[in-house]
């Protein structure tokens, strides 16, 4: 599969706004295990992913909240000035499918 594909089908919304509120109330709210917790500072962006990718982002180490609101997966995105296609982790999980 190509990357562009793989964004195009499997990352649903962005939830930077969102998420940055709820983290400016409660960072307790947001974080759902201590792995995450120790790494939300690294996080620039927020998307709403499908479920698909939001277990392979995880197996390949990357943040991904789950069960924020009514929200299955959120992934935080640590980078940020480039498309997201352009992502290593991106480009790696879409090779794999």
């Amino acid at each position: 599969m190509k990357p562009e594909e793989l964004v195009w089908s499997d990352i649903i919304y962005t939830a930077s706004g969102l998420m940055d509120y709820l983290n400016a109330q409660d960072p307790d709210l947001v974080a759902d295990d201590a792995s995450n917790i120790e790494r939300m500072d690294e996080v620039l962006e927020y998307y709403i992913v499908s479920p698909r990718l939001g277990l392979l982002l995880r197996e390949n180490g990357e943040v991904v909240l789950s069960g924020v609101f009514d929200f299955e997966y959120i992934w935080g995105r640590r980078c940020t000035g480039q498309p997201i296609y352009q992502d290593a982790v991106i480009r790696k999980i879409a090779k794999s499918l």
